[in-house]
């Protein structure tokens, strides 16, 4: 399964709807769309999404790139060329700019969705979407890929419950909701990334904010292939060790939320 576990939104100036962990408190777009500036530039390669009102969100993630003034030619921030020209380092002037990667997502349930960028640093994101759509939350960074073992648990509930009147007539349960559960076993594949991701994201896992997940990796053993949803010891998260190696086991236990 693929997991983000920190959300750059919630360290910067963002809707408190769009990050609230309640997919009911929602944030309607106006007419124009939504620019969060990102204090420390991150990589983004997946966005999380809940309870969108729409099935298409544009999403148009800028990066800062320094150009060489010298001669038309252009230099991301590592040196990199990226359009040919007569211009070298040693000459000219350094200017600072930008570039956008554009990414179209096609929403179809809450939970994590993957884009094909992972190896850049963004400053700044643009949401697009038709004027009056209302989104639940959206949360971005950089999924964590957690192996599982082949046994999956998949498991449908409800906090309705039904009653037998003294006849022997069944009253169906009202007032409750229908949820999914999910329970995963990891052994010995969590790496020193994964656990990086996770301390970096912890204040608000501790809080109870659920995680997005995405599960296409695990989607031929399972009814699902994503999942907005709590961990039953989020708030006590133990691992246990390997020997020789920097890695880590643990089983999960997810109930969805909303």
């Amino acid at each position: 399964m693929k997991i983000l576990f920190n959300d750059i939104l919630q360290n910067n100036f963002t809707p408190p709807e769009l990050i609230s962990p309640a997919l009911s408190d929602t944030y309607t777009f106006g007419d124009e769309s939504l620019i969060i500036p990102i204090n420390k530039p991150s990589p983004i390669d997946c966005v999380g999404i809940g309870n969108c009102s729409v099935d298409k969100i544009k999403i148009i993630a800028t990066k800062k790139l320094t150009v060489i003034d010298g001669g038309n030619a252009y230099y991301v921030n590592d040196g990199t060329q990226i359009s040919g020209g007569n211009a070298s380092h040693n000459g000219g002037s350094l200017i600072d700019a930008a570039i956008t990667d554009t990414f179209l997502i096609n929403y179809q349930e809450d939970g994590l969705y993957l884009l094909d960028k992972n190896d850049s640093l963004y400053t700044s994101i643009e949401i697009i979407v038709p004027k009056n759509t209302k989104i639940g939350r959206i949360a971005l960074g950089k999924a964590v890929n957690i192996p599982t073992s082949i046994a999956k648990e998949p498991g449908f509930f409800t906090t309705a419950e039904s009653r037998h009147t003294l006849s022997g007539q069944v009253i169906a349960g009202v007032g409750g909701y229908n949820y999914r559960a999910l329970s995963l076993d990891s052994r010995y594949k969590i790496n020193k990334m994964a656990m990086k991701e996770l301390e970096a994201g912890y204040s608000k896992i501790a809080a109870g904010y659920p995680f997005f997940i995405n599960l296409s990796d695990e989607s031929y053993k399972l009814p699902f292939d994503k999942l907005y949803a709590t961990e039953k010891n989020q708030n006590a998260m133990s691992f246990e060790g390997g020997i020789r190696y920097f890695l880590y086991s643990r089983r999960w236990f997810f109930k969805e939320a909303f």
